[in-house]
């Protein structure tokens, strides 16, 4: 019926070897490559003698005398000899090119098959797909848990006694003798008594605000002052001189600030007296002659 290969042997159903074709033999160019050599010379041979000493004359072989016949003979064979031996050793070729085995079946000489219940333990890859369970436990699992589900009893309904009398609960009883007390009083007509005030904690220690950068300004003596201390100490007692609350209740809280200005208007025009070059302090000048204007009809 057919034929399977195994370890390189092509072997029938019935277990004889099967017949390699003949020219797959390496010796099929040799021997057809005699036989056409020894029957070219068998032929020239069973010529006639008269016409193979004209053919041999003709062909400058007379010379040789009575063994002109036998050198004619094989140089008629080679003819023949060649010529099946060039188509032989080409049919060979053909024939082992078309009978070779292809590179899978070169490999698949070299694979062992495994032996699935000794290497690894089971006999489930032998078996075919169809007996080999692959969905079984799904229903039966699914039927157990609907099973669970209508063995389990009802939910209970009981009360906070109740619950509080069973073993193992796991929350915490609370009493309620306060809210009866209360709604007694209120019935009665009684007021509940008021449960002592919580003391009040003790008053912490405040820290005193760190001075400003204004008052520590004020607190330099306007000689230690570098220029742009000066403007902005001055810049300061301006901007709390025109931010006071009123004119008519200041006269206690101004005097600070006034004594500020003072100063600073002071320590800006010593220092503009101390600059020779009058171009440079003119401006600064005017603009100190203006404010000591405005702060005189302040």
């Amino acid at each position: 019926m057919g034929y399977w290969r195994r370890k390189g042997k092509k072997t029938s159903t019935s277990g004889r070897p099967a017949r390699r074709p003949l020219p797959a033999n390496p010796l099929f160019p040799a021997v057809l490559g005699l036989w056409g050599f020894a029957l070219g010379g068998l032929i020239t041979l069973v010529l006639p003698r008269n016409l193979v000493l004209a053919a041999a004359a003709k062909t400058g072989l007379g010379t040789l005398g009575a063994g002109a016949p036998f050198v004619l003979a094989g140089l008629v064979a080679l003819v023949p000899g060649l010529a099946l031996f060039l188509g032989a050793r080409e049919l060979a070729n053909k024939t082992k090119r078309r009978t070779a085995p292809s590179l899978a079946a070169m490999a698949m000489r070299h694979v062992r098959m495994i032996d699935p219940a000794r290497e690894l333990g089971s006999d489930s890859l032998d078996e075919p797909v169809e007996t080999i369970p692959f969905t079984t436990q799904m229903p039966e699992a699914s039927s157990a848990a609907a099973n669970t589900e209508q063995e389990l009893p009802p939910p209970l309904s009981m009360g906070l006694e109740e619950f509080a009398a069973l073993p193992g609960r796991n929350s915490v009883w609370v009493e309620e003798p306060l809210r009866v007390e209360i709604e007694a009083a209120i019935v009665s007509g009684e007021a509940p008594v008021a449960s002592a005030p919580t003391p009040a904690p003790a008053p912490t220690a405040v820290r005193p605000a760190a001075p400003s950068a204004t008052e520590r300004l004020r607190a330099v003596p306007p000689d230690e002052l570098s220029l742009v201390q000066m403007v902005e100490r001055f810049a300061a007692a301006l901007h709390e001189h025109h931010s006071a609350p009123s004119r008519q209740g200041r006269h206690t809280s101004a005097a600070p600030r006034e004594q500020a200005l003072a100063d600073a208007l002071k320590s800006l025009a010593a220092i503009a007296g101390e600059d020779q070059v009058k171009g440079e302090n003119e401006p600064l000048r005017k603009a100190l002659e203006r404010l000591q204007e405005l702060r005189g009809a302040a």
